[in-house]
């Protein structure tokens, strides 16, 4: 069964997995707790744990109040590394994390090739770390098995995006929308453009830029889709680099929000 190799190891998040779940541990401890019981949908950050985990974790530590078990995670992010137009899976079947191993939805996967909605690209996975540096945080929160549909936004993919959503998305399923805010502002700068994003986001306002978050194209598809459903927004967290491990002359911001 082919699976999809660790690329930022080391880099984004501790290869050692006793290491790894001190410092997930940790966030979790550390993060408020929000009680979500109709929770839908999820927006948590991707940068170095040391900058966003905690941000992230306040996102993912709201799981425990959701009134319905998860059974799969749509799982969507932003492509980095690699160009391309439209929606790619990997071609992996398995995600590895020093954790363990996280299954692909599979079927399901089979099933949006052949409504024409997903391509196979493993190059843009391969090295990707918007979705990677969320599989640690899915495999120490979930105690039983859940499945994932991992998903890359390429350009031009909003409408696809949404297609997907409103094809897949059952009452079971977890939405995870992997995106940072700003990037590379002056701390006072990034506070006031976050900001106004982040009432932007909890506005369902889908008219996100990749200036405002690098991944507008999910996020935009999921409040478009959010609005169609009723869904309300909360924002959990907002925060930048300045303020968890950063200096402040040259920040990323990161924003968590619960869609619900």
């Amino acid at each position: 069964m082919s699976v999809r190799p660790m690329a930022v190891a080391g880099l984004f998040y501790s290869g050692e997995k006793a290491q790894l779940e001190y410092m997930l541990d940790n966030f979790f401890q550390q993060a408020q707790q929000a009680i979500i019981p109709e929770l839908k949908a999820l927006v948590v950050p991707h940068a170095g744990y040391i900058y966003s985990g905690s941000i992230a974790a306040t996102a993912y530590k709201s799981i425990a109040t959701r009134r319905l078990p998860v059974q799969r995670v749509l799982l969507l992010g932003p492509a980095h590394r690699v160009a391309f137009n439209g929606v790619a899976e990997s071609g992996y079947r398995q995600l590895d994390t020093p954790l363990g191993s996280i299954p692909c939805d599979i079927k399901e996967i089979n099933r949006l090739h052949k409504a024409g909605l997903v391509q196979v690209n493993e190059p843009a996975h391969r090295k990707e770390h918007s979705l990677e540096v969320q599989f640690p945080f899915l495999k120490r929160v979930f105690n039983k098995q859940v499945t994932v549909l991992p998903l890359l936004a390429g350009s031009q993919s909003e409408a696809l995006l949404l297609e997907i959503l409103q094809i897949t998305w059952q009452p079971e399923d977890l939405i995870i929308v992997s995106s940072d805010l700003s990037h590379f502002l002056s701390y006072e700068e990034a506070m006031d453009k976050d900001k106004h994003t982040s009432e932007l986001i909890c506005q369902l306002s889908a008219e996100l830029d990749g200036y405002q978050a690098c991944g507008a194209h999910p996020l935009n598809a999921l409040m478009i889709f959010a609005k169609r459903k009723g869904w309300k927004v909360k924002c959990l967290d907002l925060r930048n680099s300045g303020d968890t491990a950063g200096d402040k002359q040259r920040v990323v911001g990161y924003g968590a929000y619960a869609f619900f």
